[in-house]
């Protein structure tokens, strides 16, 4: 008796195209798909160099605009302090020539009347000052335009105007009444080799800030400007609240180098006010003026300062997030290209392992995908065909 043998297709590819699988179900993670896999290196290679090379260029940008504004105010506190000691230089003239012209006046033996109608003539000239005495070398008062003491007895700038013989520039000093820094210069008058007495002329440092017309039209944008004296003391700033207080408390570290006396610039320094600011300072030196220890800063905040870069920052974000995605929705499709035809190979072996023999391949090209395509295909075909026989057998 002869027994039919039946031979199924799972009996002919068991082992051979059947995959072997757990009885449990697995759970796979993002990264067991080589679709996953592929297209996670395609973005890689696509959006890292873009975001290497956009951190590369505004680190660039930002040094070279960073540079850039601190030039300027490094060149910003030079030319204040070119403007500072003109004006310190021609009020150190001037209190010569008075002490010169109360000299001529002593000599004339003109009248205390006419003698101030003369100073009050002059100081008038001048412009800038707000009081003008002549002092006897006791100290007292002979002659005044102005308000003035009558008595210098004891004042320092007039005793040392005495007994050094040469002109004086006091330290700013806030005028109790007006709460505005004033400063004083002093001269001694001299018959031959004799001191007979003194000269004593007085400006509001405000008058000078007429000087710095360029600088206060910038205030508008946070600009600002300051001169400070040998103890600190801030006597004059386009920000009035500064007069009068400690540089140290408004700009912390500045005292280091003002000790120092080398110009610096600065930047990350975070003032009670304006919050971070970027600046410079130097001291004021020159070659025809005794050193007075006095200090200039110029600053902006950084939100000022650096806005262009803030522009450029925000445009730069913008492109490269464009960039990015545009190279990732690039990468995403050409790694799924990329992938199509080994996935499409896989599911063919898979279907061919469940029996289905007619499964087949479109095979395009000449690569390697191609030649794996032929392959399946032909083993298929060679199934098919042993299944067949298989039958015509039983």
């Amino acid at each position: 008796m002869l027994t039919e043998n039946k031979l199924e297709v799972a009996d002919i590819t068991e082992g051979i195209l059947k995959p072997q699988t757990s009885p449990q179900k697995q759970t796979k993670g993002f990264f067991t798909s080589i679709r996953n896999k592929a297209t996670a290196v395609a973005v890689a290679i696509g959006v890292i160099p873009v975001l290497v090379i956009s951190g590369i260029t505004y680190f660039l940008a930002s040094r070279e605009i960073e540079n850039k504004v601190l030039i300027r105010f490094g060149r910003d506190v030079l030319g204040i302090e070119n403007i500072v000691e003109e004006f310190i230089f021609e009020r150190n003239a001037d209190i010569q020539a008075v002490a010169q012209v109360a000299k001529i006046l002593r000599e004339r033996n003109l009248s205390p009347q006419e003698q101030t109608r003369v100073m009050a003539e002059y100081s008038s000239a001048y412009g800038v000052y707000n009081s003008l005495a002549v002092i006897d070398r006791s100290g007292k008062t002979l002659v005044k335009v102005g308000s003035a003491r009558d008595n210098f007895k004891g004042v320092s700038y007039f005793e040392q105007a005495i007994a050094t013989r040469k002109p004086v520039i006091a330290e700013p000093k806030i005028s109790d009444v007006t709460k505005k820094a004033e400063l004083h210069f002093a001269a001694p008058i001299l018959d031959g080799s004799e001191v007979i007495g003194a000269v004593r002329t007085r400006l509001e440092v405000a008058t000078l800030e007429k000087k710095f017309a360029d600088y206060a039209t910038r205030s508008r944008a946070g600009y600002e400007y300051i001169l400070f004296d040998k103890n600190g003391l801030i006597f004059l700033s386009n920000d009035e609240d500064l007069i009068g207080k400690n540089v140290e408390e408004h700009i912390p570290g500045v005292t280091k180098a003002h000790q120092a006396r080398k110009p610096t610039t600065f930047t990350g320094i975070q003032d009670p006010v304006h919050g971070y600011i970027v600046g410079a300072y130097t001291p004021l030196q020159s070659e025809t003026l005794p050193d007075l220890g006095w200090g200039i800063i110029a600053n902006v905040p950084e939100s000022v300062a650096f806005s262009g870069l803030y522009r450029i920052r925000l445009l730069m974000i913008t492109v490269s997030l464009a960039v990015t995605v545009l190279v990732a929705v690039l990468a995403i499709y050409l790694a799924d290209r990329a992938v199509k035809p080994v996935l499409q190979a896989t599911e063919a072996v898979k279907l061919i392992g469940e029996g289905n023999l007619d499964t087949r391949l479109p095979v395009l090209g000449e690569d390697e995908l191609a030649v794996l395509g032929q392959n399946i295909n032909t083993l298929a075909a060679q199934l098919n065909d042993l299944l067949e026989d298989q039958k015509q057998e039983a």
